[in-house]
């Protein structure tokens, strides 16, 4: 007998949140907004978090930033620029 999965309480940016079930394959919902809760956009959401507090920490300095987490300068500009993080994003 296959019951489906109770909802467990996910926490993103510090807060607990209910994940909203849906029957439908992820990436495709039927309001046309993201589904916050697959793997892929909370692995977008964790490295755009590490990035912006490594560039806080070091005072957006790039160089020191991608030191920190152990990327290549050029990975984090890529990152920045696909992620589209400024100094006021955060």
């Amino acid at each position: 007998m296959n019951r489906p999965a109770k909802p467990v309480p996910v926490v993103v940016d510090g807060a607990q949140q209910q994940p909203q079930v849906s029957p439908e394959p992820s990436g495709s919902t039927s309001s046309g907004t993201e589904n916050c809760f697959t793997l892929r956009t909370l692995r977008k959401r964790a490295e755009i978090q590490a990035i912006q507090q490594a560039l806080g920490y070091a005072g957006w300095n790039r160089t020191r930033a991608a030191r920190l987490l152990e990327i290549s300068y050029r990975s984090l500009l890529l990152k920045i620029q696909r992620h589209k993080i400024t100094r006021e994003s955060h």
